[in-house]
């Protein structure tokens, strides 16, 4: 598979962070594939590329991911 040309079809506001970043969710490390930053809404837009058909134990993955991250935030907050 060859580099992932992003182009400006991004919409405004955005710019470009990272790819392949490792970031850390709960106590498990996980790699997301494109990291941009939307400077207008002042939030993080994290993509997770796949190669082939979407399957069920994708979706199930990226389902675990995002509760994984809200429930990290929210322990987070509740802290402060």
């Amino acid at each position: 598979m060859g580099p992932v040309r992003v182009g400006c079809h991004r919409g405004h506001g955005f710019c470009f962070e990272a790819r392949q970043k490792r970031i850390l969710i709960g106590d498990s490390h996980n790699f997301v594939d494109l990291v941009f930053y939307n400077y207008l809404l002042k939030c993080f837009v994290l993509i997770d590329l796949k190669a082939g058909k979407l399957t069920h134990q994708d979706i199930g993955q990226l389902e675990r991911a995002v509760f994984r991250a809200l429930v990290t935030l929210d322990i987070n907050h509740a802290q402060r």
